[in-house]
């Protein structure tokens, strides 16, 4: 038995020395240098590129909710927070335990929160814009990126009953009958 156990380990020893083999290549210094230089000349080209992308959606592609070519879905400003009130009224806190304010001053609130609407509007993206965008070819316009529909997982197709040619399911006909 003892043999065994020893036979086991030299075997596992033999496989994990055999099996981490992985061969390192040494640059020179100069490829390295230049390797490095072009690897952080990429990392500032792709954040110069969010950066760019940021200020198009921004400035081209964000609309107020109440423009006539808003899109259904509203995304957060941030100047406010999504375009709800900054200044929360005593009346529209939930469980609200202090002395009420009187009708006068609640009034005050809401006037408040109608002027910090109408500042800062909520904004959504224009529409079919909401997937994003790409440039046209020349760069001078902004083209809405089309929606791809997920592919369905193969457990999909194979559990979804069909009725054979001709047959019937849930009271309707398939086919000449």
């Amino acid at each position: 038995m003892r043999n065994f156990i020893v036979g086991a380990l030299l075997v596992m020893v033999a496989v994990c020395t055999v099996g981490q083999e992985a061969r390192v290549v040494q640059l020179s210094d100069e490829d390295a240098r230049s390797a490095k230089l072009s690897w952080e000349r990429l990392q500032k080209a792709k954040s110069d590129w969010e950066v760019t992308s940021a200020f198009v959606k921004a400035k081209y592609l964000q609309v107020p909710v109440t423009d006539a070519e808003a899109g259904s879905r509203v995304i957060l400003n941030s100047l406010n927070g999504g375009g709800g009130p900054t200044t929360m009224c005593a009346d529209q806190i939930v469980g609200f335990a202090g002395t009420m304010p009187s009708v006068v001053e609640l009034a005050k609130c809401h006037h408040q929160q109608v002027a910090e609407a109408a500042k800062h509007p909520a904004m959504t993206y224009r529409r079919g814009f909401e997937n994003g965008f790409e440039f046209s070819s020349d760069f001078k316009y902004v083209v809405p990126t089309a929606k791809v529909a997920p592919r369905p997982l193969p457990s999909q197709f194979w559990n979804v009953p069909v009725p054979a040619y001709g047959g019937t399911q849930g009271g309707g006909t398939y086919g000449n009958n």
